[in-house]
C-alpha cells in the first residue's frame, strides 16, 4: 500500500495554524539539487478523495472536529444575545438565519415570519421547527440558484469577520465554481441582514477589535498568544478573525501534543495522521479506536475563558471509519459520527 506523508509548516500562517506541503521540495530552479520530494498538503483535500486514505489492516481511523469552532469563539467575543444563545440550546446559525429570510421558505412554511418572535430557548419546541430546520439544510443540494443553505452559510462566516459586500458575491461565485452570481443589492441584504438585524452584537465584537489595535497594536488570543500591529492601516478582515482563527488552530495544536505524549507514555500502536486546523485524525487497532476516540474529544474539548470573562468550553463531534471519506450509501466504511 503506498503511503502520503507531509512537512508541516510551524510558521506558515499568522494564526498559528499549521500549513502543510511537500517534504523535500525540489528547488524550481534546480530540481536536482533537493533530491526526491515526497508527499503534499495533507490538509486541504476534497472531501471525495479523502476515500483514497485507508487505514492499515486491523486498524481503524478516528475523526475529532470542534463543534462551532470559529463560530463558538465569536459567540463570546460579542456580548450574550441572540448568536450566543444559538450555540447555548445547539442551534445552527446557517440554519436560524434562514427565519430573516422569510420569502425563501413561506410557500412551505408559511408561518416562519413567527420564528422570529419566538425565543431561541424554546424555539426547538415548535411543532414545526424541526421539519424546517431540515429543510434548510437540505437546500445545499438544490439548483445554485435556490442553495440557500450555501447562501447562509457564506454569510455567516463573512458577517463574522466584516467583509463587504463585493468580496462576499466574489467569495460565493469562486467557491461555487461559477453557479452562484449575486447581485450587489442581494450581497447587502444578506449581509446587512446578518450583522444589523439578526446578530446586531457583532458590531461590538468588532469594535473591541478595532480598540485593542488603535491602543495596544496588538491582539491576543484566548490562549494569551498576540500578533503585534505595526501600523493601523490593516485587513480588517484578518485583524477580526484573528482571534478565532488563532484560538481554534491553537486548541488542535495542543491536543496533537497531549495526544503524541499520550502516545508515547503508554506505548500505543496509534498513529497521529493529520492535524487540519479545527481538527485532527488518528490511526488506532479497531479494537481500540472508542478508547482512542474518548482521548482525543477530551484533548480538544479545553475550558475556555472569553474577553469579559466568561467560561466555556470548545465542543466536538467524533467520526469513526476505514478510510478518510464521509460515510455514505456509496462509502460504508467511511467517517461516521460516532455518541460517546
Amino acid at each position: 500500500m503506498s503511503r502520503l506523508t507531509c512537512c508541516y509548516r510551524l510558521a506558515k500562517t499568522n494564526t498559528f495554524r499549521l500549513g502543510s506541503g511537500k517534504l523535500f521540495p525540489q528547488s524550481k530552479t534546480n530540481k536536482s539539487a533537493c533530491g526526491p520530494e515526497f508527499g503534499g498538503n495533507m490538509q486541504n483535500w476534497e472531501k471525495s478523495l479523502r476515500t483514497l486514505a485507508l487505514a492499515d489492516e486491523g486498524c481503524s481511523f478516528c475523526q475529532v472536529d470542534q463543534a462551532g469552532a470559529e463560530a463558538l469563539i465569536v459567540a463570546y467575543l460579542c456580548p450574550p444575545g441572540r448568536y450566543r444563545d444559538l450555540f447555548l440550546h445547539g442551534i445552527k446559525p446557517h440554519v436560524y438565519i434562514g427565519v430573516f429570510f422569510p420569502s425563501h421558505w413561506e410557500r412551505e412554511f408559511p408561518m416562519v415570519r413567527d420564528f422570529v418572535s419566538i425565543p431561541i430557548s424554546e424555539l426547538k419546541n415548535h411543532p414545526q421547527w424541526p421539519a424546517f430546520a431540515k429543510l434548510v439544510a437540505k437546500s445545499d443540494s438544490n439548483p445554485s440558484a435556490t442553495r440557500y443553505y450555501y447562501f447562509y452559510k457564506q454569510t455567516c462566516h463573512s458577517g463574522n469577520y466584516g467583509i463587504m459586500e463585493n468580496t462576499f458575491i466574489e467569495n460565493l461565485l469562486s467557491k461555487s465554481g461559477g453557479k452562484v452570481n449575486l447581485s450587489a443589492a442581494e450581497g447587502a441584504q444578506f449581509l446587512g441582514t446578518y450583522r444589523d438585524v439578526a446578530f446586531p452584537e457583532l458590531h461590538s465584537f468588532h469594535n473591541y477589535v478595532n480598540r485593542q489595535i488603535e491602543t495596544k497594536h496588538e491582539l491576543r488570543n484566548l490562549f494569551g498568544y498576540p500578533r503585534k500591529f505595526r501600523s493601523l492601516k490593516f485587513d480588517s478582515k484578518e485583524a477580526y478573525a484573528f482571534i478565532p482563527q488563532s484560538t481554534v488552530g491553537c486548541i488542535t495544536n495542543k491536543a496533537v501534543v497531549m495526544m503524541q505524549e499520550h502516545i508515547f507514555t503508554h506505548k500505543l500502536n496509534w498513529i497521529i495522521l493529520n492535524n487540519c486546523h479545527d481538527s485532527y485524525l488518528v490511526q488506532a487497532p479497531t479494537s481500540e479506536i472508542m478508547e482512542c476516540a474518548k482521548l482525543m474529544k477530551q484533548f480538544i474539548e479545553v475550558p475556555l475563558v472569553g474577553i469579559r470573562g466568561e467560561k466555556f468550553n470548545m465542543r466536538s463531534e467524533a467520526s469513526v471509519g476505514r478510510n478518510w471519506g464521509p460515510h455514505s450509501d456509496k462509502n460504508p466504511d467511511g467517517l461516521k459520527e460516532i455518541k460517546i
